[in-house]
């Protein structure tokens, strides 16, 4: 009956559009925590480059400073805090930057739907007309309510499924970066190293942390999708890496500095496969799930075409 089509496709559209509605207030969400997070690293940036300024000029900082033979040592760790402090707000920006481009597209998408309460309304008048006419049986149009409701799950499965995926290649690339930076940082610890191996291990360091960035972006979507999916695992989405370990490692490049660095990076190590793990857990309650709603689904297909052949004798 076409206007059963219509009506599935309508009831569709209305639980993409719920769909869509909470992803959107999701990223509203961590768009108002992402700059927050972006003033507070800005703010920083600038009061840790005063401070440079500071020890740098001719003032009166300096000029004690200088006096107490002090100015070098304090110089060079604030340059340090200063370059960690933009490392924090250049991250920080960037994420805020990335959030709004993802809450645009959504909205664009969600734009597309249109009105879908209206179109519902619509769609069931128009088919409880067509079924008055018809004289379809009441069982035969629960049997295909009940196959709409979970074809829509289906979607919403795959649609989590997929952004699971996505999430479990960024982890494992980010495990790798890691673990090249791990490789570098204990040769760089325990066989002292140089210059050349200190910069192989700061560049690994870098690629690594935009890997963990990937990784916490699809991270985060994965969670919004699986909220679509209650019986799926909720994960965790922050790996909680510093951003201001690299820049204390460039200043404060000696013995204690270098174990400090190693630390943080076995623990981001740690908490890559931690999260590794959980994605991996989700993913097997999707696919579990994915299962059983095509095994009610294939019930209630059989259940239909009886339904179907009984109503048509002939």
């Amino acid at each position: 009956m076409e206007t059963r089509v219509h009506l599935d496709q309508a009831l569709r559209d209305v639980r993409e559009a719920a769909r869509l509605n909470g992803i959107l207030g999701s990223l509203a969400q961590e768009i108002e925590h992402a700059r927050s997070q972006r003033d507070e690293a800005s703010a920083r940036y600038r009061s840790e480059a005063k401070d440079v300024a500071r020890l740098e000029g001719v003032g009166w900082g300096a000029l004690v400073s200088a006096v107490r033979g002090t100015r070098t040592g304090e110089l060079e760790r604030e340059r340090a805090e200063e370059v960690a402090a933009r490392y924090a707000a250049q991250a920080a920006s960037e994420r805020l930057a990335r959030l709004e481009r993802e809450y645009a597209q959504t909205q664009t998408l969600r734009s597309v739907l249109g009105d879908v309460d209206e179109r519902r309304e619509e769609a069931a008048r128009a088919h409880a007309a067509a079924v008055a006419r018809s004289g379809s049986m009441p069982e035969l149009e629960s049997t295909l309510d009940q196959l709409a409701i979970l074809a829509s799950e289906l979607f919403e499965i795959d649609e989590a499924l997929a952004a699971g995926q996505r999430a479990l290649g960024a982890l494992r690339e980010a495990q790798r970066q890691m673990g090249s930076a791990d490789s570098w940082s204990g040769f760089d610890t325990f066989l002292g190293g140089g210059i050349v191996s200190s910069m192989v291990k700061h560049e690994r360091i870098d690629q690594a942390g935009r890997a963990i960035a990937n990784a916490q972006h699809t991270l985060a979507a994965f969670a919004r999708e699986l909220g679509d999916v209650p019986a799926a695992q909720q994960i965790s989405v922050d790996l909680g890496i510093s951003p201001t370990t690299r820049a204390f490692d460039i200043w404060f490049d000696n013995f204690f500095s270098d174990f400090a660095v190693r630390d943080q990076i076995k623990a981001s190590l740690r908490a890559l496969a931690a999260a590794t793990d959980a994605v991996g857990v989700a993913l097997n309650q999707l696919t579990a799930r994915q299962s059983e709603v095509r095994r009610q689904r294939s019930g209630l297909v059989y259940g239909r075409d009886q339904l179907i052949g009984a109503s048509n004798p002939n």
